[in-house]
């Protein structure tokens, strides 16, 4: 509930989020900032089931290429393997965007544009 309400008060994260990464081939950084959440994640693409960083401490991910190879999408899950959600990322024109579904399907879309 904590979360959800400082999440409401920064509306969400509008204007106050961002994503920051850095690929060389298959490994990936991608630093988050999204309040109240901060952390970075480090993994290889294709590597398999890999530990990193999520939102509420140690995480799990499972990273893969999309088949047309436009995107990313990975399990995310926490280290006990609770609360998985499946997140996809691709650029849309100069935005990024990252979807994230949960077990319920519900789903939810940010949207990133590209700073200089």
């Amino acid at each position: 509930w904590a979360q959800r309400q400082a999440a409401y008060i920064v509306s969400y994260g509008v204007g106050y989020a961002g994503r920051n990464i850095i690929q060389q081939g298959d490994h990936l950084v991608i630093g988050v900032d999204a309040p109240p959440a901060s952390f970075v994640q480090r993994f290889r693409v294709g590597g398999g089931r890999q530990l990193t960083e999520g939102p509420e401490g140690p995480a799990l991910v499972t990273p893969r290429w999309e088949p047309d190879g436009r995107g990313l999408v990975f399990l995310q899950q926490r280290a006990d393997c609770t609360l998985p959600v499946l997140v996809r990322q691709f650029l849309d024109g100069q935005d990024l965007v990252v979807e994230m579904t949960a077990p319920n399907r519900a789903t939810a879309w940010w949207i990133f544009q590209r700073q200089s």
